[in-house]
């Protein structure tokens, strides 16, 4: 709210409705999240993030980051599904091979269902 302490509502266009940021080595983990209520591990860099509120549609934006120092310091994630109640996207090293990585990050904008 605009006075600090009311409670922060979803419906401005602009507010991003959900994010996360997580390692995805090892066991995968969440470092922290908005609006999500799980992480999936679903393989060499490939995960699903599950929205805690849904869109309302299947045609919002997502913006994803990773980071990589070894072996492999360029990286990039792309998306492999976006619906109502998740994202699903990838990670991969240089030659577009899956890849785990240990930071990466995803924030959706759109409307809440």
């Amino acid at each position: 709210g605009v006075n600090g302490t009311d409670p922060v509502t979803l419906t401005k266009q602009s507010a991003a409705k959900a994010w996360i940021n997580f390692s995805g080595t090892g066991t995968v983990s969440t470092r922290d999240s908005f609006n999500l209520s799980s992480l999936v591990d679903n393989g060499t860099g490939n995960y699903s993030q599950n929205y805690a509120s849904n869109m309302s549609a299947n045609d919002y934006s997502v913006v994803t980051a990773v980071g990589q120092t070894s072996p492999f310091p360029i990286a990039q994630a792309y998306l492999a599904g976006v619906t109502t109640n998740r994202v699903t996207l990838n990670t991969a090293q240089p030659g577009n091979a899956d890849f785990d990585l240990g930071l990466v990050t995803s924030t959706s904008f759109g409307d809440l269902a």
